[in-house]
């Protein structure tokens, strides 16, 4: 719920969700801390006082709504913004509840000791897990935001009641020692510092692995609510199942699991967009699961008594929030690319490896194997067949399909394989010569070796060839996807990349990417041709040579765009762009008696200094006499600003470009948000939205809207056409202008609108509804 408060003000970015997660992971920190600390030197009745009014007090915070104020007006700083909203509003609230959680298994576990508190925090995960699933599936669609604030603010004050008695039971207590050090069945030794390294280090990979994964999902698949939900969810799932019972934790089965759902995540790094997007899903969603399984399960076993049950949930979430910090701030400041998510992946893989040789050293090689169990003993097969197939399949050159590739890569490759190949050999020599040093070194025969450290080399070896063959594989997948690219870098709001396509040819162009989706291209050889989405044949095309037409030239044609890409729509500023003429006198400067005004808002700094220093449209365009200027932040709220200080643009035509491939900013498509467009639109403008998109279908939000707003609407899509250089497309064009809509009528590239479907509004929007 706050982060959907929130979303619009940073530009409904992938970065704001994990932004989110983090600060929640960093007060989970201080509230398990303040609960490890209350138990350890505080008597009962003492925590049940301090909890009580540090309860109430919190209430005097609510409603949890965020301040208006602290809306940003520019795109600087995004982390520490948010970080200081979410502070302000939901914090101490949080803090408190988050604490909770633990004093509450603690008492129990004082009270009935011979009982184990830790189901109670796989019934906590459950609680969290219905709240993430409700939440877009109920409250989000029947509620208002205010509602929703309301709601919870009255769920908080009742959640009180019952932590007051839970309080007053506690304090009836006839122990008036802390709790840490009240007489107790369990072993009370204590904790060793690796045990509690080992904590951290199993919920920190287990955290990292989530945000990662989100992060990889929604970069390369769809910006998508339910592509953030999804990974929380498996998430904690795991966490119930781990910590419910050891029986959902099978180590041999989840252990053959992982190696297979490693190979098939690799495929699907590799293909990428080539694969469809069920399957994309379960790659990463199928690996997060086991990986996770694995982590999760190991941390569940290696959970202490209760007398060092606060002290075990504040290591969890300390590891959780180095997790977070890892992915959410030193990655995009260490890495130019996304390869956190191969990293974990390669380290989740060690871990598991470097238990499963713990095991074998302390003789333990039953639990590997399952010994006197056949279906334990199948699960260890089943995953060594799976280490196998993967090692043959990296040096398979038909595996990457190399035999299409073009000579470039097909040279790259074979220094690869050779490198590959060459490694993996040195790596088992070392391997066999420092066992045989240490058989040497303990004077021991080789019959007495075999017998006693075959298993723990046979492990090693097996672990180490497979991480280097993993490691390997994801070399490739990154060398191949970088291969094209010439830049690359990363920020807040995602990875971007310029690749080139098609040298030596006179189809040679640069194109911008965002993750994998396009976000624009230019031709070396024309590089005032309008193309990709924006082409003549387009809808945002059409749209604006009709315009311009019926202006007549009697003053400046004022078009805004709210998404610069790569600045294409400018070639249209200053110019003749005559699809019936190729290629010569396809697109010509043109001066008009007042000179175009094309003004551009875009929220990614990043993508701004591209436009204007990697690619030539803009400044083409001023050297053409257009008007041309970038105003960088969200577009909705520097919009709103220039309205407050009166500097309405009176645009006669706006386009929406903020949709298209991949991303979807719900704030820039409610009925608001178009009330806020037109505001800045003459009365005979048109308002063209960019929906092209290939996990939902925005057509019957937008035709709601315009129904709801009293506007006509018209649908355009065309295909590709690779000789003009132009995408298939989907654009919406909306208007009253009775001129425009009949020229646009007689060209006849307007198809049929769909049935109007959900009204989205600020308060209610829910992609789930239109998802295809």
């Amino acid at each position: 719920m706050i982060g959907k408060f929130i979303l619009p003000w940073f530009g409904s970015t992938p970065g704001v969700w994990a932004t989110c997660l983090l600060f929640f992971q960093l007060l989970l920190i201080v509230g398990y801390g303040y609960a490890h600390m209350a138990a350890k030197w505080l008597k009962p009745i003492q925590q049940a006082g301090l909890h009580v009014t540090l309860l109430i007090i919190a209430a005097l915070m609510l409603p949890i709504a965020p301040d208006p104020m602290w809306k940003p007006v520019n795109a600087d700083a995004p982390v520490l913004g948010i970080l200081s909203v979410l502070a302000m509003s939901v914090g101490a609230p949080y803090l408190i509840l988050s604490s909770t959680g633990p004093l509450i298994q603690s008492w129990y576990a004082q009270k009935l000791p011979e009982y184990s508190p830790y189901r109670l925090y796989a019934l906590s995960n459950i609680g969290s897990l219905l709240g993430l699933l409700s939440y877009p599936l109920y409250f989000e669609r029947t509620l208002t935001l205010d509602d929703q604030s309301l709601w919870w603010s009255l769920g908080y004050i009742l959640f009180i009641l019952p932590s007051i008695a839970c309080a007053w039971l506690v304090s009836r207590t006839a122990n008036t020692q802390p709790t840490s050090v009240a007489p107790v069945k369990q072993n009370a030794e204590s904790i060793s510092t690796t045990a509690i390294s080992l904590w951290v280090l199993l919920s920190a990979c287990g955290s990292a692995l989530l945000l990662a994964t989100t992060t990889q999902m929604t970069m390369n698949i769809a910006i998508d609510p339910f592509l953030w939900v999804l990974p929380l969810a498996i998430y904690l799932v795991t966490f119930i199942l781990c910590f419910d019972s050891d029986r959902w934790y099978v180590r041999e089965i989840y252990w053959a699991l992982l190696p297979i759902a490693l190979v098939n995540v690799v495929r699907v790094l590799y293909l990428g967009l080539e694969l469809n997007f069920a399957d994309q899903i379960f790659g990463y969603s199928f690996v997060l699961f086991v990986a996770c399984m694995c982590l999760h399960g190991e941390l569940s076993r290696m959970r202490p008594e209760t007398n060092h049950l606060t002290l075990f949930y504040l290591m969890v979430s300390i590891g959780g929030a180095i997790g977070g910090i890892f992915v959410a701030v030193v990655a995009p400041f260490a890495f130019d690319a996304l390869y956190e998510y191969p990293l974990l992946l390669v380290t989740c893989f060690m871990i598991v490896g470097a238990i499963a040789l713990n095991l074998t050293l302390r003789g333990h090689a039953q639990n590997l194997m399952g010994k006197g169990s056949e279906w334990r003993t199948a699960s260890g097969v089943v995953g060594l067949l799976a280490v196998a197939v993967g090692c043959i399949a990296t040096f398979t050159p038909s595996t990457w399909d190399i035999a299409s590739r073009s000579s470039d890569t097909r040279e790259l490759f074979s220094q690869w394989h050779q490198y590959s190949l060459a490694a993996l050999a040195v790596t088992l020599a070392a391997l066999t010569m420092g066992a045989d040093l240490m058989r040497r070194y303990r004077q021991q025969p080789v019959a007495l070796w075999l017998a006693q450290s075959f298993a723990p080399f046979a492990v090693l070896v097996l672990v180490t060839t497979a991480s280097l063959v993993l490691t390997q594989s994801l070399a490739w997948v990154t060398i191949e996807d970088e291969r094209r690219q010439i830049l690359k870098d990363r920020n807040f709001y995602g990875t971007l990349s310029i690749r080139e396509y098609d040298l030596g040819t006179p189809k040679h162009h640069l194109g911008l990417r965002h993750g994998n989706i396009l976000h624009g291209e230019q031709l070396t050889a024309n590089p005032n041709w309008p193309t990709s989405y924006f082409a003549p044949a387009t809808g945002i095309g059409i749209a604006t040579r009709i315009q311009k037409q019926l202006l007549a030239e009697q003053r400046s044609f004022k078009a805004g765009v709210i998404g610069l890409g790569v600045g294409t729509l400018a070639v249209y500023s200053n110019a003749k762009i005559q699809p019936e003429q190729f290629p010569e006198n396809y697109a010509q400067p043109h001066q008009p008696t007042y000179a175009d005004i094309f003004r551009f808002y875009e929220l990614n700094p990043m993508v701004n200094d591209w436009a204007e220093t990697r690619f030539s449209y803009l400044q083409d365009a001023r050297d053409r006499g257009a008007d041309i200027s970038v105003a960088e932040g969200d577009a909705r709220i520097v919009l709103e600003h220039e309205l407050t200080t009166d500097n309405a643009q009176q645009f006669d035509l706006l386009a929406v470009d903020a949709f298209s491939g991949d991303a979807i900013p719900v704030h820039l498509i409610t009925k608001e948000a178009i009330e806020l467009y037109w505001q800045h639109l003459n009365s005979d403008g048109v308002l063209a939205l960019h929906i092209s998109n290939r996990v939902v279908d925005l057509s019957p939000v937008v035709t709601r809207i315009a129904e709801a707003l009293g506007y006509k609407v018209l649908l355009i899509k065309n295909n590709a056409n690779d000789l003009r250089h132009t995408n298939r497309a989907t654009w919406m064009l909306m208007t009253n202008n009775p001129a425009f809509l009949r020229q646009v009528v007689s060209l006849n590239k307007h198809t049929y609108l769909p049935d109007a479907g959900p009204l989205w509004t600020d308060d209610f929007s829910s992609v789930y509804e239109v998802l295809e």
